[in-house]
């Protein structure tokens, strides 16, 4: 049997609904003047985030599609536009996209009339 069946957390639960947001809203907060190899905080956040995609896939699509809607706007706000790209990213690395195409496809047309 499963170690974590009897766990009385659920850890993806946890995972999608406390660490999940704090990730993505640090994708905002970046940090103005940044050298391109410094290991930053930032980088970091991306890391953990790509690394929580991959394990989640599919159970964390409504968050980075939430995400994408409330930030990826006609503004030419650098720090939104590179959260999406990040966030776009991730999404990539979802194994099963079918189920998004639609939204997906558009928020790339939005982003390529953005850069």
């Amino acid at each position: 049997p499963n170690a974590l069946q009897n766990f009385p957390i659920n850890i993806n639960e946890l995972l999608i609904e406390q660490l999940t947001p704090i990730l993505l809203n640090y994708l905002n907060n970046q940090a103005d003047l940044e050298e391109d190899d410094d290991y930053t905080l930032f980088k970091a956040n991306c890391i953990c985030l790509v690394l929580l995609t991959l394990y989640l896939q599919e159970k964390i699509i409504n968050q980075l599609i939430e995400y994408l809607n409330q930030n990826l706007d006609l503004t030419r706000n650098w720090k939104l536009i590179d959260g999406a790209l990040i966030v776009l990213g991730c999404l990539l690395k979802i194994k099963n996209l079918n189920n998004i195409k639609a939204n997906f496809e558009e928020k790339l047309t939005i982003l390529n009339s953005l850069l």
